[in-house]
């Protein structure tokens, strides 16, 4: 009965066998999907640890040759990259040494300076001469508030934003640069068509305007003119924008001014400078939500800073 129910065995044995195969390499490809995947894990762990810059570690084996070849070629890549970070790491932090020294060492001269004006003030002097001597102290004033302002940035310190009027600060940077213009013999031409408030960090700002203008006074050959204008954006928004008879910026200029230190601009006069008053100026914009834009007018170098924003409340 069972013959004739069932096939002959020979079929029987090789259908079995067939099943048995099947089995056994449907089991085994699982089990090396599960292997494979368990080490291509290392790929997305490597990955994730070197796109957060922690580049302390060493880089496992796979034991699949395919694989560890890939993980050599990224054990490679991150030694690369971890020395060059180091190296980047390494260089800001002599920087920021060089720009706190630099900051100290200035605090003697301007007490210096700033005593020897104060004692000619009881000084009879003409008016004239008593006029010169006022700016030197008030300039020398100003000259350690951003050398105060430069220490507390190396220790971590900031000024808080306070509620200001732009045509009032406006008003404070054109006094204060129109004495610096006048000593070097330049026009400081000045247009305010600011309106209105916004929540800024007043003595930052003013600092930075100031370090852009005496950028372009320095850069203006004597009975040149400097012009600074103030005025709204379209959008809610407000600039600065600051042009200068000089040079202009030469093309390496319109990249590189902005960063810190960098003091390679020929073409106008970068000797003296210590290359800190653009990148500080477009650090203080970057705070601020705006942008600074370095380009050549007609006639000279332009600088456009921008901001995204009218005026805010408290």
């Amino acid at each position: 009965m069972l013959r004739i129910m069932l096939p002959p065995f020979e079929y029987l044995w090789l259908a079995a066998l067939g099943v048995a195969w099947v089995l056994c390499l449907l089991i085994n490809t699982l089990w090396l999907r599960r292997h494979l995947a368990v080490k291509l894990k290392l790929f997305t762990e490597v990955s994730e640890k070197v796109g957060a810059q922690e580049l302390n570690f060493a880089i496992p084996h796979a034991g699949i040759l395919e694989y560890d070849q890939a993980l050599e070629a990224m054990e490679h890549m991150r030694k690369a990259l971890y020395s060059s970070l180091s190296s980047q790491w390494a260089a800001q932090q002599e920087r920021e040494a060089e720009i706190e020294a630099l900051a100290h060492d200035l605090k003697t001269p301007l007490t210096l300076v700033g005593g020897n004006a104060e004692l000619l003030m009881d000084e009879e002097l003409p008016e004239s001469s008593l006029k010169i001597v006022k700016t030197i102290v008030a300039s020398n004033d100003r000259a350690k508030q951003y050398v105060a302002s430069l220490l507390e940035a190396s220790a971590g310190a900031d000024e808080t934003f306070e509620n200001t009027s732009l045509p009032s600060m406006f008003g404070e940077l054109c006094q204060s640069t129109m004495a610096i213009a006048k000593a070097r013999g330049v026009c400081l031409q000045t247009q305010n068509n600011l309106e209105g408030d916004a929540v800024i960090q007043k003595a930052h700002l003013l600092r930075a305007f100031g370090n852009v203008v005496q950028n372009a006074i320095e850069h203006t050959p004597a009975g040149g003119n400097v012009y600074m204008e103030g005025s709204m954006v379209d959008g809610g928004g407000w600039q600065v924008v600051v042009r200068d008879e000089g040079s202009g910026f030469s093309k390496e200029a319109l990249h590189h001014a902005t960063e810190r230190l960098w003091r390679g601009d020929a073409a106008r006069g970068a000797n003296g400078h210590n290359g800190l008053g653009l990148w500080f100026a477009a650090q203080v914009a970057k705070t601020h939500a705006g942008q600074l834009n370095l380009s050549n007018c007609d006639f000279g170098g332009k600088v456009t800073i921008r901001f995204h924003y009218a005026s805010k409340e408290l």
